[in-house]
C-alpha cells in the first residue's frame, strides 16, 4: 500500500493552481514570442486562411524536429 501524503487536499489544490498558472504564463509567453516573430516576418500581411497557417506551421515544426534529431 502507498504511504499517506502529509499534504492536505487544500495544499495539493494550491500546488495544482500554481502549476496551472505557470503553464498559462508559459503558453502566453510562447504566443507572444511566435506572434512577434510572425509580425516581423510579415506574415500578418498575407491573405491566407488559418488552416493554411496551421499547415505551414506544422511543416515548419516537423522540419525543426527532424533537424534536431
Amino acid at each position: 500500500m502507498a504511504p499517506r501524503s502529509s499534504k492536505s487536499i487544500a495544499d495539493l489544490e494550491a500546488e495544482i493552481s500554481k502549476i496551472r498558472d505557470k503553464i498559462k504564463a508559459r503558453k502566453e509567453q510562447g504566443v507572444s514570442r511566435i506572434g512577434k516573430l510572425a509580425m516581423e516576418a510579415g506574415l500578418h500581411n498575407l491573405d491566407i486562411s488559418d488552416d493554411q497557417f496551421r499547415e505551414a506551421f506544422a511543416k515548419l515544426t516537423e522540419q525543426f524536429r527532424k533537424s534536431a534529431t
